[in-house]
């Protein structure tokens, strides 16, 4: 039996998901809420994955502190 590569993908230290080798990339499967947006989705690399998940951050940070002013 083989299995396929995997890489946990981490923003500000804590891990938001984990990416497999599948389908010609990395398929993105989320472990935080914060990163259910990414679900799903494929990745050339994990290094590209971790990218967006950090720009996802970013997004939803900017967003909630835009709520509170």
């Amino acid at each position: 039996m083989s299995t396929a590569p995997a890489f946990i993908i981490e923003t500000a230290g804590t891990a938001v998901g984990v990416v497999v080798l599948q389908d010609g990339g990395y398929r993105f499967f989320a472990s935080d809420a914060a990163a259910r947006a990414l679900e799903g989705r494929i990745f050339k690399s994990p290094a590209q994955a971790e990218r967006e998940a950090r720009r996802l951050e970013t997004s939803l940070r900017s967003g909630r502190a835009m709520m509170r002013a």
